[in-house]
């Protein structure tokens, strides 16, 4: 039983870091927004680090689906699949990179 309960129990992650270990402090606010939606709403297998994929954190297709809008209402930024496959957006900070340089574009 050396699961982390936390993570299966949907314990809010702003009552924690939304990422934990090394990565806590090297990753970026949008990496550690991300995974603070995942920690809230998905209740991943696992902890969210930069280098994590939906799939590594136990999400299927059907959750990628509400994660990506999830992300669009959180965030104002659309993520479609072909952008995914374009980009070949797979990791947690892919997509903050993604996500960092519309924001930006949208300022611009």
């Amino acid at each position: 039983m050396g699961l982390d309960r936390r993570y299966h129990r949907g314990v809010s992650a702003s009552s924690k870091s939304a990422l934990e270990g090394p990565d806590a402090m090297t990753t970026s606010p949008t990496v550690q927004k991300l995974a603070a939606l995942l920690n809230e709403k998905f209740h991943p297998s696992a902890p969210p680090t930069a280098q994590s994929t939906p799939k590594s954190l136990g999400l299927d297709s059907l959750d990628v689906i509400n994660f990506l809008f999830s992300v669009e209402e959180a965030l104002g930024v659309a993520i479609s699949d072909e952008v995914i496959a374009e980009r070949k957006l797979s990791s947690l900070a892919d997509f903050a990179r993604y996500i960092d340089e519309q924001t930006v574009a949208a300022k611009g």
